[in-house]
């Protein structure tokens, strides 16, 4: 927990991914939405960050949950009463409370972890669960790995789609990552 600026003395190897965004779901109505940040996957995309003046769905920040990464969202918490008044979230967590104790804070912690630990969000906003980051190396050298594995025995349950959108019929085209093909 830090106040003002002090999120900047914290390692990033200390910092929980998606624990802000996973808090703030639990705690927003899904016609409560007034921030939503999204990264658009694929070379081209947009990234943006869209809000509403007053509370409103997802949808009306114009974002292609289909298509874009929700990296953060923030709203009014009215499906957690007396967490906060608005929260936002990413990977940290900011809240708006109206009466602030120092008191009140382990209880206030002790129920954001146990925010953090529910998958209610799924029910209400689920497609924040259709582009995951992964941040495990070993696994992540392991799914590079499982994948050119695929592609070398050509197996038929493995699909690539086309990097970019053309019309041409091409007979064969490269993909690569960091350098390597």
């Amino acid at each position: 927990m830090t106040f003002g600026t002090g999120y900047r003395a914290i390692f990033d190897s200390l910092i929980e991914p998606d624990f802000g965004l996973r808090v703030a779901a639990n705690c927003i109505s899904h016609d409560e939405i007034t921030l939503a940040e999204a990264r658009g996957l694929g070379k081209g995309k947009r990234n943006a960050v869209s809000r509403l003046p007053l509370p409103g769905e997802i949808f009306s920040l114009g974002l292609r949950v289909d298509e874009e990464w929700i990296k953060k969202i923030g709203g009014k918490a009215t499906r957690r009463a007396g967490l906060a008044r608005a929260v936002s979230g990413a990977d940290s967590l900011q809240i708006e409370t109206e009466n602030f104790a120092l008191a009140d804070i382990s209880p206030k912690l002790a129920e954001m972890l146990s925010l953090y630990e529910s998958d209610d969000y799924k029910k209400v906003f689920p497609f924040l669960e259709y582009f995951r980051r992964e941040t495990d190396r070993e696994l992540i050298a392991q799914l590079d790995s499982n994948v050119v594995e695929a592609m070398r025995r050509r197996d038929p349950e493995v699909g690539f789609s086309s990097p970019d959108d053309f019309d041409l019929n091409p007979d064969q085209y490269q993909i690569s990552r960091r350098g390597r093909k």
